[in-house]
């Protein structure tokens, strides 16, 4: 019996597998995988060179000359059974090939759907989110809200120049807050502040100063206004989500008619990065029912304009058929254009392996100078010196106030030294630290159980802490007053 009839009987009696021909198929099959991958990843370079200059743009040069090496062997195997009759060998090991990747590839495909749940950015699949983000859900989750609030008024609605602001005479779906005709927070609904009292203490600032998840009586700027007696008005013009620079902008447009005898600004470091944020929705999930656009600061020539006056209305927002085609977006500190959707992966996009694997190792985002931490410092120390600034030109005394949040003693997260300090520090703007007066609390006092906010107790310790400085700055009469009442 000659060599080839012997290896023919080896053939049927064994599996008809060629398993030099099928390893190579199997890992040409991995290199083309592996350069889909890499090439996804060019989509955030600016030029091909700066691509193939790159770490992956060199693993895919490598992946491209290991995939000619085993096509090499792959063509060499197949014309080996081509000239020795067995042909049907070459044939049974591709299609057992095209059979186990359709199988591993449809069976990944179904575990990573079974186990993935919904999230507002997408899917997520054990604690990881699906990259891209997904801009079809934030425009469907978001119209359907403006719907909502179309037919039934929120607490807050959309405005033309801070954003978003308190709409006038209303109470919060929860019963918790509520507003007069003049948009800010009162403690029942229809109020009005007739501006009488001998002086007004007006109170600016994000959701700690606004009171989030507090009843009006349980705020520090309640608690001021009961220590300081009936003689001083204390108005809360406060907004949840707002940065530095709607802060400037509500002193400037609303809160100076009022005519005040001081201003009480309580910043967090959490306004400082809002500042450099432009898409409400973008900017964190703690927040996920706002739907507006925030004012974005920069500086041109040491000057502060807002860069995207007029600000685009939700109609404009949630038209665009992509989020690259969003007004300003570039401005925006929390858009990471890697974790969006790009041009011509649509149909890959499709796949939830496709998707896990590029999540796995998601892309380094190129920080553009206008969103650095340079720039976060620069804008804000502008913004603060505006808003000291102001003050001078009116006679009105400024309190900087910064309010102490979880991150400033590691409660529950993880400790962040403030970055407000050192801006305000290098410029020498004087501001009051709360940090010392909320750490004389026990720790469990000092913020709700469930929530990122001051409890009663820790409310009104920041009331206590203040009331010595506002003493200070009102005018003798009202310091006398205050004397009188307590």
């Amino acid at each position: 019996m000659n060599p080839d009839e012997q290896q023919r009987q080896r053939d049927r009696k064994g599996f008809p597998i060629e398993w030099g021909l099928f390893l190579a198929v199997f890992g040409m099959e991995l290199g083309l995988l592996a350069a889909v991958l890499l090439l996804y990843r060019s989509t955030y370079k600016a030029t091909w060179g700066d691509f193939f200059l790159s770490l992956p743009g060199l693993v895919l040069g490598v992946t491209v000359i290991g995939g000619g090496v085993l096509a090499r062997v792959a063509g060499g195997s197949w014309r080996s059974l081509q000239t020795a009759d067995r042909a049907s060998r070459g044939r049974a090991t591709l299609a057992a090939n095209v059979l186990m990747l359709v199988g591993v590839w449809a069976g990944a495909e179904a575990s990573l759907r079974r186990v993935a749940v919904p999230h507002i950015w997408g899917e997520e699949v054990h604690g990881m989110l699906l990259l891209p983000r997904g801009w079809d859900r934030i425009v469907e989750r978001y119209t359907h809200m403006l719907k909502q609030m179309a037919r039934q008024p929120s607490y807050y609605e959309e405005d033309p120049v801070l954003g978003w602001s308190i709409g006038p005479n209303r109470t919060s779906a929860d019963g918790l807050f509520h507003s007069g005709p003049q948009r800010i927070r009162t403690p029942k609904r229809l109020m009005t502040y007739d501006q009488s009292a001998p002086c007004r203490v007006a109170l600016v600032g994000d959701s700690f100063t606004f009171g989030e998840e507090a009843l009006f009586e349980d705020t520090w700027g309640h608690y001021l206004q009961q220590a300081l007696g009936s003689r001083c008005q204390v108005m809360n013009f406060a907004v949840p989500g707002y940065s530095i620079g709607q802060m400037f902008l509500r002193v400037q447009r609303d809160v100076l008619s009022f005519a005040p005898n001081l201003i009480i600004v309580g910043f967090t470091d959490g306004a400082l990065e809002r500042t450099m944020g432009v898409y409400c929705f973008l900017m964190g999930l703690e927040w996920p029912d706002c739907p507006w656009v925030a004012p974005r600061f920069v500086l041109r020539e040491d000057d502060l304009v807002v860069t995207n006056s007029p600000l685009p209305q939700t109609d404009e927002i949630y038209s665009a058929t992509t989020i690259r085609n969003l007004p300003a977006i570039a401005y925006d500190r929390w858009y990471q254009t890697s974790e969006w959707e790009q041009r011509n992966w649509d149909l890959l996009y499709q796949s939830y392996v496709f998707r896990y694997l590029t999540s796995l190792y998601p892309i380094h985002n190129v920080v553009s100078p206008d969103v650095s931490d340079e720039s976060l410092r620069q804008v804000n120390g502008a913004l603060f010196k505006a808003i000291l600034g102001v003050g001078e030109q009116t006679g009105v005394r400024v309190l900087l106030v910064y309010l102490p949040m979880m991150e400033d003693f590691g409660y529950k997260v993880s400790y962040r030294a403030p970055v407000s300090h050192d801006i305000l520090k290098s410029q020498g703007s004087n501001f009051l630290d709360l940090r010392d007066c909320l750490a004389q609390l026990r720790e469990d006092h000092r913020f709700l159980e469930r929530g990122i906010h001051y409890s009663p107790v820790g409310e009104r310790r920041v009331a206590e802490c203040l009331l010595p400085h506002v003493v200070k700055r009102l005018p003798k009469e009202s310091s006398s007053a205050h004397a009188t009442d307590s």
